[in-house]
């Protein structure tokens, strides 16, 4: 029992020591993320980060600037992480980590200053200090948050956060101070962190409401709000409605847009199923927050289409609940009434009346998360903390042991892309998307088998879901299952005509089929629609070259390697298009700078010589020929060749040598054996030159009748002067 009382006395003390408080709270949050930092990129990831061209260079302000669809700051920071760390995703998490960490003081210091001010009950006020640890605390541990943090791209909402609230603590503090400079500056920094956010994510939209809320809540009622302060907030409240429309992150058409169905979604989203639907996902977000179960990265959701569906109702007479009881408690318990009204006016953004393509993800809680907390713990506080504080607080603590567990858990699913989508589909078996993106996977890690049974379930369970068709056409064409892929390509392209990746694709099966006409009609159509991707003008060269129309071949892959210089399969066939053009000098410099591109590869080494070969540099051939056979000592291709060019310079022994190593390699390489006969022939060795070209005879190979029969005789002549001897 004494245990028990000093653990809790220890516990108190931590509450009640503001920098035990906040030095416990960034221990806790470095232990749920510490973990995360060597994981991978996932998902949106890729087309906001790793793929996003408009990132790489940091002075080009317009591109990122406009890259983002109003959310400038937001990629400004992943540009600076490219800028400082490429593509080295320790740098990225670092960021996001630390910026959840500052949320979490942030937290922590709007729970404390909110409990000093004036309409405050006394009880709450004598507990601020553990309220606003236990807030802190929550907020930095709870394995919802998860999403938000772990998944690089989702600063946009925790970075959006930071300055919401950072916007709304300059603000309280502005209202409580004395000096009139002060108050200006913080007044300033307020409206400098509202404008940031605005162009970081739209969840900032709701800012100025809360602004005024809090005002009507903590300090006076609407009447006493003094003209300034009415002023200002009217002031931020336009200056969001005009910011984020220019941003493109409103649009009144919104209202009324009809996403069609996509991402294995088989049904149309409107404004009002995604409304009804909005019902039921706050409710899970309501489970998330006390029961965070069951997480998972992509949620399939039933679309609800009639407003008297029982779960709509159901979970409509929750909601309603929720707000009825903020209203009619907000005398008594202003803080608890203010913690549900912040849930449901922040949350409203992403689930309201704008349809969304996704209709529940689980970082839109990141922002609304702190109402929540304040909620429960006005509650917990008010009736039981009052009585017996040590021991409320040390349950909390134990709650929150709990949730490092689940969210340290939790996060071992984001280690990579198979751990997350395998988590995915475990947990949400009926969701197409899940499946398809594992395929994906699968697919990039070319694990064959794997992807095409992932994408079939995908398709079993949405026939029309594009990606997942795509995904298994590719399949099939690097399973050399050429009609079948064809069949795929051919489905995606009825529906999606100008389908640039299907276009692409199917472009590479027709050459597989040897139809390059048609590979070339779709790789037109393809570039066309995407003029500088350097896929498809790489295959457009290929089908060009396949086609012996050299000259666009040469130009389609001049193009790639003006855009990548190390792409070495174009520097291969540029090089093998100026070769059969006849222009050696071109295909010569190509083939070279490919070699010291991708030193490794024999055969490029082998066609180099040849190409030597034919400008008669004998010595850079046999290099070349020396430098292949250094890396594939067995290509008795390379063995020949450098004998040719050993004996085109009159070193007839080493030829013979390299000769008869091709020739033990391969027995019935008759090129060699006739390389062997001639050089045999010019050191007057006739009889062993006969020999070979017999065994070329066996073999049923083709040889000079002359030159036969000139062996034939020179060698029994040879042998009648040595029996004269």
């Amino acid at each position: 029992m004494k245990n028990r009382i000093d653990i809790s006395r220890t516990i108190f003390t931590v509450f009640q020591s503001p920098w035990l408080a906040r030095i416990t709270i960034v221990i806790a949050g470095i232990i749920c993320y510490a973990q995360t930092l060597n994981f991978s990129f996932h998902f949106d990831d890729f087309y906001d980060i790793v793929n996003n061209p408009d990132i790489r260079n940091l002075s080009d302000i317009s591109a990122w600037w406009h890259t983002s669809h109003g959310r400038p700051i937001a990629m400004l920071t992943f540009a600076l992480n490219y800028h400082v760390h490429g593509l080295s995703v320790q740098g990225y998490h670092s960021v996001n980590i630390l910026i959840h960490l500052m949320n979490a003081f942030l937290v922590y210091e709007l729970t404390k200053i909110t409990l000093t001010t004036p309409k405050i009950d006394n009880d709450l006020i004598r507990l601020s200090d553990s309220i606003a640890f236990v807030a802190g605390l929550l907020f930095v541990i709870h394995p919802v948050q998860t999403q938000a943090v772990t998944y690089i791209v989702q600063r946009m909402a925790s970075l959006a956060t930071l300055f919401y609230f950072a916007s709304l603590l300059c603000y309280i503090n502005a209202r409580i101070s004395t000096n009139r400079r002060t108050r200006l500056l913080y007044f300033g920094i307020s409206a400098l962190s509202a404008l940031l956010g605005m162009y970081t994510k739209q969840i900032v939209f709701t800012l100025p409401i809360i602004i005024m809320l809090y005002e009507f809540t903590f300090f006076s009622s609407f009447k006493s709000i003094s003209m300034k302060h009415k002023i200002g907030a009217g002031i931020l409240l336009a200056t969001a409605l005009v910011i984020i429309p220019l941003t493109n992150g409103l649009d009144l058409s919104l209202l009324n847009r009809e996403i069609p169905p996509q991402q294995g979604h088989p049904e149309t989203i409107t404004t009002f199923t995604y409304f009804l639907t909005q019902t039921r996902a706050l409710m899970t977000y309501l489970r998330l927050f006390f029961i965070p179960i069951h997480q998972q990265l992509d949620y399939y959701y039933r679309l609800s289409t009639q407003a008297g569906d029982p779960a709509v109702l159901l979970s409509s007479a929750g909601l309603i609940a929720l707000l009825l009881l903020a209203v009619f408690s907000f005398k008594k318990n202003k803080l608890f009434a203010f913690g549900l009204i912040w849930f449901f006016v922040t949350i409203s953004v992403e689930s309201g009346v704008i349809a969304l393509p996704n209709v529940i993800f689980e970082h839109r809680m990141y922002l609304p998360l702190m109402g929540l907390i304040w909620a429960v713990l006005a509650l917990l506080y008010s009736f039981a903390s009052l009585r017996r504080p040590r021991i409320s607080s040390g349950v909390l603590v134990f709650v929150s042991m709990a949730f490092i567990g689940m969210t340290v858990q939790r996060n071992q699913a984001w280690q990579n892309e198979t751990t997350l989508w395998s988590d995915n589909v475990l947990k949400a078996p009926e969701n197409p998307r899940a499946w398809a993106s594992r395929s994906t996977v699968y697919l990039e890690t070319n694990e064959l088998n794997p992807a095409l049974a992932d994408a079939n379930k995908a398709l079993d369970l949405c026939p029309t879901y594009t990606i997942a068709r795509l995904n298994r056409g590719i399949i099939y064409y690097r399973l050399q299952q050429f009609e079948r892929a064809l069949a795929d390509f051919n489905n995606v392209l009825e529906s999606h005509p100008d389908h640039f990746q299907a276009l692409n694709n199917r472009g590479l099966v027709y050459i597989e089929l040897k139809q390059y006409s048609r590979a070339l009609d779709d790789f037109n159509k393809a570039i066309a629609l995407n003029p500088v991707d350097v896929k498809a003008r790489f295959n457009r060269g290929k089908a060009y070259f396949l086609e012996q129309q050299l000259k666009p071949a040469i130009a389609d892959f001049s193009f790639v390697i003006n855009q990548q210089p190390d792409q070495t399969d174009a520097l291969l066939y540029r090089g093998l298009s100026y070769s059969r053009s006849n222009d050696v000098p071109a295909a010569i410099a190509d083939l070279t700078e490919l070699t010291h591109i991708h030193k490794a590869n024999a055969n490029v080494y082998l066609l180099l010589g040849q190409l030597y070969i034919q400008q008669t540099e004998y010595q850079h051939a046999i290099t070349a020929f020396t430098s292949a056979l250094n890396l594939q000592p067995d290509l008795v291709e390379a063995l020949n060749n450098r004998g040719n060019s050993y004996m085109l310079i009159g070193q007839f022994e080493k030829a013979l040598d390299d000769y008869s190593r091709a020739i033990t390699l391969s027995p019935d390489y008759t090129n060699a054996l006739y390389n062997r006969s001639r050089c045999y022939y010019s050191l007057n060795k006739y009889k062993l030159a006969l020999n070979d070209a017999t065994k070329i005879r066996q073999l049923g190979a083709d040889i000079p009748n002359g030159y036969y029969k000139d062996l034939v005789t020179r060698t029994s002549r040879q042998q009648a002067a040595r029996r004269n001897k």
